[in-house]
């Protein structure tokens, strides 16, 4: 069911997966796109959890950056 995270088929795939890895000694990981996510597969026994993409935070961070600039920039302007 591409696309549905909540979809009960793809949970209990993730269940059944998350068990077959920890069985061998291993730990399953994943990427959590938003909070309900990640408190999901924290539920379904991952181990390691990637809150989002690097790529996403960090450009949030240069948008917010960008902001603070022109902020700074329009005061000098102003001046």
């Amino acid at each position: 069911v591409p696309g549905q995270l909540d979809n009960p088929k793809v949970i209990n795939v993730l269940r059944e997966s998350v068990q077959t890895i920890r069985s061998k000694g291993l730990v399953a990981g994943s990427v959590a796109p938003h909070k309900d996510y990640l408190e999901l597969m924290y539920d379904l026994g991952f181990l390691f959890i990637s809150y989002r993409a690097d790529s996403t935070i960090l450009s949030e961070g240069l948008k917010a950056a960008e902001g603070w600039y022109r902020e700074i920039q329009e005061r000098g302007e102003k001046s």
